[in-house]
């Protein structure tokens, strides 16, 4: 097997090994939308990201420090998917809009709390979207809100699944071409003769 065969072998490998990271993704994208009041893995990640949005909007005041958390969670994810998108990393931009949809849904339990408070809160905090929702006199709308942002969730999702199965079997523009270019042997580098060289200044 020559160098450009073992070349095309490896990506076709690349390809498969993509394809089985989207459907282990897709099938745990589908469990969160199927389940999103069950706490998963990656909630735990989504907390720590939540905690720090209420921090860095403190300063823009109370409003924005209740709805900086639900920012912070989808921040970090939205930036992932721009930045892989401009770099031309599609199928890593699909993977990372499954974490907004699960973000979503993440979110939706939440926001649906917000009339009865069931849920328990960080060191027995205020509930953010009850505090939210009370002070917008919207409460009554809870459902609703927390129905409409599911559903987001739930369209990102679909969006991303067939998004990372396409690009599994695509390369991403910015990834080296599996081609192998044999070196041209027949170069011969002009070597200055001693002559050529100018004095050297005294």
């Amino acid at each position: 097997m020559d160098i450009q065969e073992k070349l095309e072998e490896l990506a076709t490998q690349a390809r498969w090994e993509k394809l089985l990271v989207a459907v282990i993704i897709a099938i745990y994208g589908l469990m969160c939308a199927f389940s999103p009041g069950t706490w998963r893995w990656l909630d735990g990640v989504n907390l720590l990201f939540h905690e720090a949005g209420h921090f860095f909007f403190t300063p823009f005041g109370r409003f924005m420090h209740f709805l900086g958390g639900t920012i912070g969670q989808l921040f970090f994810p939205v930036v992932c998917v721009i930045y892989f998108y401009l770099k031309k990393h599609y199928f890593s931009a699909f993977v990372v809009l499954f974490w907004v949809a699960q973000n979503m849904f993440n979110i939706s339990v939440y926001a649906g709390d917000a009339a009865v408070t069931n849920l328990p809160i960080l060191e027995g905090g205020i509930h953010d979207w009850n505090w939210m929702l009370t002070r917008l006199n919207m409460i009554r709308y809870t459902k609703l809100i927390s129905g409409m942002i599911y559903l987001t969730g739930f369209v990102t999702l679909l969006v991303s699944i067939p998004g990372m199965v396409y690009f599994s079997f695509r390369d991403d523009e910015h990834e080296a071409e599996w081609e192998y270019v044999e070196p041209y042997v027949g170069y011969t580098p002009n070597i200055m003769d001693d002559d050529d060289f100018p004095p050297a200044s005294r």
